[in-house]
């Protein structure tokens, strides 16, 4: 509407957004650690080039994700047995979340599936009803995979690699492979670098990180790394 046009309301609300999805993200990170370090590292990311596009263009709608992924690891990591109003709340932003972007089943999916997959073979006890809350997320997941091959199955749509790669050979896909890399690694250098640094350390000192960290923590930080 008109009212988006008026700069001090759009970035004014574009600023709550990133506020409440900062605050947000201290709250995960106060799960794992106190350390004052990451509490300052963190807010560096509003600096990133794909940060900056997503709050600043009107264009673009990913700026909310910046608020619904750190809700939902919030409540999924908060979840206690009991609170029938906490599952309602997980599971309507988790279709929020699903069909906000196609791709963002794969995020939820894979974090909550790792979950399942993680407790059964490390025999980490998880309540029964979380078991059941995040066997209804995959099936949310599942249930919007179907429908979007449905839906998309009716049109014929030119995927990302006929628009982005016009020379077919080996050496052409591999120059825009690593031309798409470099891009990536400059827009968002947090996604490129930072979880696999994250996750070679996770498997270097994974037995002195169980002296530290509980199982369910790191059960919770290894699905985390593996939906990323």
């Amino acid at each position: 509407g008109e009212i988006w046009l008026n700069p001090y309301i759009l970035y004014g609300y574009n600023f709550v957004v990133a506020l409440v999805g900062l605050i947000l993200s201290f709250s995960v990170l106060g799960h794992f650690t106190k350390s004052k370090t990451l509490y300052v590292i963190l807010p560096c990311i509003t600096l990133f080039p794909s940060f900056v596009d997503a709050f600043y263009s009107t264009l673009q709608i990913e700026r909310h994700l910046f608020l619904l992924i750190p809700l939902l690891l919030s409540l999924l990591i908060k979840y206690r047995d009991g609170q029938t109003i906490k599952v309602i709340l997980i599971l309507v932003v988790s279709i929020i979340f699903v069909f906000y972007k196609e791709v963002n089943f794969i995020l939820l999916g894979g974090f909550t599936l790792s979950i399942l997959i993680i407790s059964f073979f490390n025999k980490i006890e998880i309540s029964a009803s979380y078991r059941k809350l995040l066997f209804s997320i995959v099936a949310i997941c599942s249930l919007f995979l179907v429908s979007y091959f449905i839906i998309v199955s009716q049109f014929k749509i030119s995927n990302y690699n006929d628009l982005l790669i016009t020379d077919k050979s080996i050496l052409g896909r591999l120059k825009a492979s690593l031309t798409t890399l470099t891009f990536f690694s400059f827009n968002n250098p947090l996604l490129i670098f930072g979880i696999p640094i994250v996750g070679l350390y996770r498997i270097k000192n994974k037995t002195q990180l169980l002296k530290t960290y509980s199982s369910y923590q790191l059960m919770l930080l290894d699905s985390m790394l593996i939906s990323s």
